[in-house]
Formats: structure tokens, C-alpha cells, sequence
């Protein structure tokens, strides 16, 4: 009992009484508190931080100590100015006391929401997070002394156990929008929730994590529109050897399911030994990835057919190496038909692999075994084939169809008034190595084939008619050429011919791509061409447009954008020769307009015939 009295007036009493203190000091000087720490806050950053009620209690919550901040604000100045950065609606944890005393260390709940997120990059490259100021003070010899003096820290650290018995994120919604790289990325609704438990170098991690919506736009290119995505992940660590075990793990693409299991370790290296694998998918799974602009909505469609993805991640990943891979993707026997089209997308097939057994990208071959599909009755075939992709591509591949555009409308659905006639064939092949091509050992080479335009005609009541009457793209090894091209769009016809040389080795090693044309015409309208497309942007693209115009719009009025000039490049080798008989250009007709446009060496040269 002697004990008992001694422990409590030394320890137990001294304790509460620091409590008492602590949270008298805290609740009389809370608003000198609060000043203090906005101030020394936006003292290192060039940036507005503020934010406003907090409540740091020791005795409401006793045993445990809580912590709540509301309204967390980070407002940028010049050239953003008055921009929000980021905005954090509330922010709160709770610490159990008792824990720690008792040598473990336990939160209690760790809970952030309604998170706005706003990131910008300009065209001249400054970014809107980049509000660091500079520590002139600050030495590199410094910094390496305390993480030395950590890392011992760290090593005299034993039997240590923590844990987050439960943490929340909800609602967050980021913007990203770069406009050098034309990139707009935004993220609606993502919610994370989970908990771990750290004991000694043993870690439990189990994290569920859910996003209404993914928009991805590259360059006017929606490659995601109102993507979905859920998660459920269960990690088990060994911080010691940095290992982790995934096991259990479920992650869902809109409708597409895929799991993954199997182990990381980071030692030094990174050591893969993973498994992606597509679980219990069909062929509409598949189809609800791709965005609305490319494949109508596909309510009540039907659908038929399997699909199945396997991908393996084996090996050590260094600065120099990666690890192996592969990957097999396979639909097989599918099936679409749109409820109100008389015909359907039939004998969908599809088998890719990807191999790299030992991750060195020459080794790795990319073989499209099968790509075949007949579009209401219309057959499409495709195979292809890649190795040594670095060294010397070696390359084989076939294209075959017969398209009557006619029964388009048939299979997919079309914008009303919209008209598609005519045919377009396609059947090539080729097969070798690029290195043949270089050293212009054309016979090593096989490249023939070719595709046909007959009488295709495309009309909308947004852009003028377009009928190209005949059109022949023939292929040969060295050369890609057009021949009897003869078009008429809207009021305005356009006869042409030519030929395109060394195209792969300019894809594969950028070499000089070589070409001469001439285009002929009787008559070209360009104010018919050049009217304003009036088709009605959707709500994705307003958000995309608005995106981009407030990125636009923040810079500086006194920043002056330096004037963008047009790069010819100096790998284009391409003389063009024109002859217009009549060119109307806002009333301004130009008569027997003749003259070669000439691309070399990285300069354009006009030489009037």
C-alpha cells in the first residue's frame, strides 16, 4: 500500500497537475497561441496560410488527448493570387495517453474531410504549390547530421508498438491542370478509411479507398471521363527487411475487377514478385473503361463474352534494371448489340501478350496473336508482332478489312442527321528489321498493301460534306504513297499525289522523313472551312475548358507570355507544290495561286511559281 501512496503522490499526482496546467495555459492564452502559429507559418512560405477554430484538450477527453482544427487555408499570392491552393474543412486525432505511458503509442482515430486541392502550372513552368521560401541558413552538412542522429535513434529504439486504431479521409476533391503538357486531371469524391497496428517491426495495414470520379484529358484527348474506382487492400510488413505481403487485395475499375497478391521487398533494391489478375470479369466490364466519347452509353446494351487478364512483376528493379514481366490479355467469343440497331459487333476476339523475362525492354516481345471482330458483317483482322525494340525492331504484322460504311449505322449509333457511304479496304502486310530499311536493303523488307477509298462520303449538319470519290494509299518497303486522291469538301475540291519516304526509321531512331506532294484545285472556299464548329460542348468539356482558363487566367496581369514561335523540325525534309485556281478567303479572292512550300533543315522556304 506504501508503494501505492508513494507512486501516486510522485508520479500520478505530478502528472494530472501538468495536465491541469498545460490545459489552463492553453484555454487563457489560446488566442496569443493561435497568432503565434499563423505567423510563424506563413513566415516560410510565399502563401497566405490560415485557418480557423482549433481545440486542443487534455481534459474533456482525459485519458486520451484530442486534438481539432477547423477551415485550414493556403491562399496563394503573386502570380496566383488570391487563389485557393488548398482547403482542409476539418481536421482531427486523438492520442490515448494511457498508451503511451504504458510504452505503446495508439491514436485513437485520425480523421480528415472535405479536402479541396488546386494545382496549377503556367506555360513558363511556375507552378502554384511551389510557396516554399528558400532557408538561406540551412547547409547539406546539417541536414546529414540529423539524419544520422535519427538513424541511431532509431536503432536504440526497441519494443516499440504503435498503432491507428482507425483513420478517415473523406471527401476530397483535387484539380490538376498543366498547361505546358495540355493535362488536365480531376478527382471527385475520394474517400479513404482504414487502420494499422505496428508492433516491434510487424505491421497489419488494411485500407479501403473509393473515388466517384476520374477525369484524365491529355491534349483534348479524354483518356478517363467520370472513372470510377474502389479499392480493398490488406498489407501485412516486416519493417526490418522492408518487405510486404499483399494478400487479399481487390481493386475495381468502374464495372473491371482485378486483384493482386504476392510480395515487395525493398532491402536496397526493389524485389518484385507480384500478380495482377482480372477476377470474374465479362466483356461489358472491359467496355465500361473506355470514355463516353469514344463508345455511346452503353445502358442496355448487350453483351457477350469473356475476358481475362494475367500479369507478373518478377525480379529486382536498380537504377539500371527492371524486373521482369508479362502480360496476357484475351477476349474471347464476344458480343455487342445496342437495343435499337438491327445488327451487332460479332466474334470479338482479342489475345495480346507482353514478355520480358528478364525486364531489359530489347528482350521484350509484344505479340497481337488475334485482333478480329466483324462489324455487322463487315470483317476486321489484325495481328502484330515486336522484338529488340531498342537495338534493331524487328517487326511483322497484317491489316485486313472490308468496310461498307453504309452499315455502320446498323451496329453503332451515329448522331442524328449524320450520313456515312462508301467503302474503305484495307489489306497490308509487312515484315523485318528496321536496319534494313537504314541501310536501304529494301528486298529484306516486306511492306505491300494497300488502302482504298471508294466514293466515301460523310455528312453533318455541323461541317461541310466531305466525299472523297477515289483514294489509294499503296505501301512499299522504302515509301508510303498516295495516288489518285480526289476529294471535295463542302464547295471546295482537292486532287492530290505523292510519296512519303524513310517513315520508320523516322518513327523508330528519328531520322529524316523524306515527302513531296502536289495538290491541285478549281476552287477552295476557306471561309467554309474555317467557320467556328457549332456543336454544343458537353458538361466534361466545360470542366476541362473551365480548368484550363482559370489556370490561364492566374498569372500576373504584369506578366507578359513570351511569343511563341513555330518549331519547323530540322528532321523534316518535305517540299509541297500547290496549284489553286480560285481561293475565296473573306472576300478576297486570290486567282491561279501557285507556288512550293519547302521544309529542310529546319526552315520553311515559299517559292511563288
Amino acid at each position: 500500500m506504501k508503494i501505492l501512496k508513494k507512486l501516486f503522490k510522485f508520479i500520478i499526482l505530478p502528472f494530472i497537475a501538468l495536465i491541469l496546467i498545460v490545459s489552463l495555459i492553453i484555454h487563457v492564452k489560446k488566442d496569443s497561441i493561435i497568432e503565434l502559429v499563423k505567423e510563424i507559418a506563413n513566415e516560410s512560405v510565399n502563401a497566405k496560410i490560415d485557418f480557423g477554430e482549433f481545440d486542443l484538450s487534455l481534459l474533456s477527453s482525459f485519458p486520451s488527448f484530442s486534438f481539432d482544427i477547423n477551415n485550414v487555408e493556403v491562399i496563394n499570392k503573386i502570380p496566383f493570387e488570391g487563389d485557393t491552393l488548398a482547403h482542409i474543412g476539418n481536421m482531427n486525432f486523438e492520442l490515448d495517453l494511457m498508451s503511451v505511458i504504458g510504452g505503446e503509442y495508439v491514436v485513437n482515430s485520425f480523421n480528415i474531410s472535405d479536402v479541396t486541392a488546386n494545382a496549377k502550372v503556367l506555360k513558363d513552368g511556375t507552378a502554384n504549390w511551389d510557396i516554399v521560401l528558400e532557408d538561406t541558413t540551412a547547409t547539406v552538412e546539417s541536414d546529414e547530421r540529423e539524419v544520422e542522429e535519427l538513424s541511431e535513434e532509431a536503432e536504440e529504439v526497441s519494443d516499440f508498438i504503435a498503432g491507428l486504431k482507425s483513420f478517415s479521409i473523406n471527401n476530397v476533391n483535387i484539380s490538376y491542370v498543366d498547361i505546358p503538357s495540355q493535362m488536365v486531371a480531376i478527382v471527385k469524391g475520394f474517400n479513404q478509411s482504414g487502420s494499422f497496428h505496428l508492433v516491434n517491426d510487424s505491421t497489419e495495414i488494411d485500407v479501403n479507398t473509393s473515388i466517384n470520379s476520374i477525369l484524365f484529358d491529355m491534349e483534348g484527348e479524354k483518356l478517363a471521363d467520370h472513372l470510377k474506382f474502389e479499392s480493398d487492400v490488406k498489407i501485412a510488413a516486416d519493417l526490418n527487411r522492408m518487405g510486404f505481403h499483399f494478400k487479399e487485395n481487390v481493386f475495381k475499375l468502374n464495372n473491371l475487377k482485378l486483384g493482386v497478391n504476392g510480395d515487395l521487398a525493398m532491402p536496397d533494391d526493389m524485389n518484385f514478385n507480384l500478380t495482377l489478375s482480372a477476377k470474374d470479369n465479362k466483356f461489358k466490364d472491359v467496355l465500361s473503361l473506355i470514355p463516353a466519347s469514344y463508345l455511346a452509353d452503353l445502358e442496355g446494351v448487350e453483351t457477350k463474352g469473356d475476358f481475362s487478364l494475367t500479369a507478373h512483376l518478377q525480379g529486382e528493379m536498380t537504377d539500371e534494371n527492371l524486373p521482369g514481366f508479362d502480360v496476357d490479355f484475351f477476349i474471347n467469343e464476344a458480343y455487342l448489340h445496342y437495343p435499337d440497331l438491327p445488327e451487332a459487333i460479332e466474334d470479338i476476339n482479342v489475345h495480346l501478350s507482353i514478355d520480358s523475362k528478364d525486364g531489359i525492354l530489347d528482350h521484350t516481345t509484344i505479340d497481337l496473336k488475334e485482333f478480329t471482330m466483324q462489324l455487322a458483317k463487315n470483317p476486321i483482322d489484325i495481328k502484330f508482332f515486336m522484338t529488340n525494340l531498342e537495338s534493331d525492331p524487328d517487326m511483322k504484322g497484317e491489316v485486313y478489312s472490308k468496310i461498307k460504311l453504309e452499315n455502320l449505322v446498323n451496329v453503332i449509333p451515329i448522331e442524328e442527321g449524320d450520313v456515312y457511304q462508301g467503302r474503305i479496304n484495307a489489306n497490308f502486310k509487312f515484315g523485318g528489321k528496321l536496319s534494313s530499311i537504314e541501310n536501304e536493303n529494301y528486298e529484306d523488307f516486306n511492306a505491300e498493301g494497300s488502302i482504298i477509298f471508294d466514293d466515301f462520303l460523310f455528312e453533318s449538319k455541323d461541317l461541310p460534306t466531305t466525299n472523297i470519290k477515289t483514294g489509294y494509299l499503296n505501301f512499299a518497303p522504302h515509301y508510303f504513297e498516295v495516288s489518285n486522291f480526289d476529294m471535295k469538301i463542302g464547295k471546295s475540291d482537292l486532287t492530290a499525289n505523292g510519296r512519303i519516304e524513310n517513315i520508320l526509321p523516322y518513327i523508330f531512331h528519328d531520322s529524316t522523313i523524306v515527302g513531296a506532294f502536289n495538290i491541285n484545285s478549281n476552287f477552295f472556299d476557306l471561309n467554309e472551312l474555317s467557320a467556328e464548329d457549332s456543336t454544343a460542348v458537353t458538361e466534361e468539356e466545360d470542366e476541362v475548358n473551365a480548368a484550363i482558363h482559370n489556370a490561364e487566367v492566374s498569372a500576373d496581369s504584369t506578366y507578359e507570355e513570351p511569343t511563341e514561335v513555330f518549331e519547323v523540325p530540322s528532321n523534316i525534309d518535305f517540299a509541297l507544290n500547290s496549284s489553286f485556281k480560285k481561293i475565296d478567303f473573306e472576300d478576297m479572292p486570290i486567282d491561279n495561286f501557285k507556288g512550293q512550300i519547302k521544309l529542310k533543315n529546319g526552315i520553311a522556304h515559299f517559292h511563288e511559281a
